[in-house]
């Protein structure tokens, strides 16, 4: 009988020790996509409005230069995770896009696991899609800061999606 209890009793460390390591695992449930095959974060301009004299759109830069919508998204893809990014601004840009990082759960923070830049040259938009291998168990969510950039200004925008659990 006391072999019984002494069993019982390591069964029930082990996995009480199993469950509070996982949760520790795990980041803020406000940082995890209700949707389990996809989160994104996207942001667009507002419309501004015109004034008394119809000089259109109020811009905050000399060349009129701004970012009309900016987005990145995450989702499971095979042994890896499918990231897409993408930069619209309003004027054609001597260079726009963004950087990239590919961000892992783990010892209770996020930390970058993967890093790439994308970019195009005299157009008013870039994006990119790309698939990279990542390992199972871990929580990753992607975080991107998009820029766009004239012979006069640059304009910056921050997008972070919520975050997808890789089986």
């Amino acid at each position: 009988m006391k072999k019984v209890v002494a069993l019982l009793l390591t069964i029930i460390l082990v996995f009480s020790n199993s469950t509070i390591g996982l949760a520790e695992e795990r980041p803020p449930e406000d940082q995890i996509s209700t949707n389990p095959n996809f989160a994104q974060d996207i942001w667009f301009a507002p419309i501004q409005a015109q004034t008394d004299n119809g000089d259109g759109p109020l811009f905050d830069g000399g060349d009129g230069l701004q970012l009309v919508m900016v987005c990145s998204s995450i989702s499971p893809n095979g042994a890896g995770v499918s990231v897409f990014a993408e930069t619209d601004a309003n004027l054609i840009c001597g260079e726009i896009g963004g950087t990239i990082h590919i961000q892992r759960w783990s010892n209770n923070e996020w930390n970058n696991y993967y890093s790439f830049v994308f970019s195009e040259d005299s157009v008013s938009s870039a994006s990119i899609s790309q698939t990279i291998s990542v390992q199972s168990g871990y929580y990753y969510r992607v975080s991107v800061s998009h820029y766009a950039a004239t012979a006069a200004s640059v304009k910056r925008a921050h997008t972070t999606t919520q975050s997808i659990l890789i089986q």
